[in-house]
């Protein structure tokens, strides 16, 4: 959502982290990010479907919003973020 989630939940953390699989929407979200002056955010692009949650590192809080009913396999995702 082009950090529409990402950037409330910076005003509110120490330091957050958006993935995105679209380009697009990154480079919307970064370019949001400059305007707003915002310095403790880090956008990613990767496919979650695909991709090792394990590679992103550990994290305190998993936040998603629309994403599960996208994906072919969900538990998939899900038991990665619980790892």
């Amino acid at each position: 959502m082009e950090g529409g989630r990402t950037f409330p939940l910076a005003r509110r953390a120490g330091h957050v982290v958006g993935v995105d699989a679209r380009r697009e929407h990154l480079q919307r979200a970064r370019f949001i990010e400059h305007a707003l002056g915002v310095t403790n955010i880090t956008f990613l692009e990767s496919d979650l479907e695909a991709g090792d949650l394990a590679a992103l590192g550990m994290f305190d809080v998993v936040y998603n919003v629309g994403l599960l009913y996208h994906l072919a396999d969900p538990a998939r995702l899900l038991r990665q973020c619980a790892e």
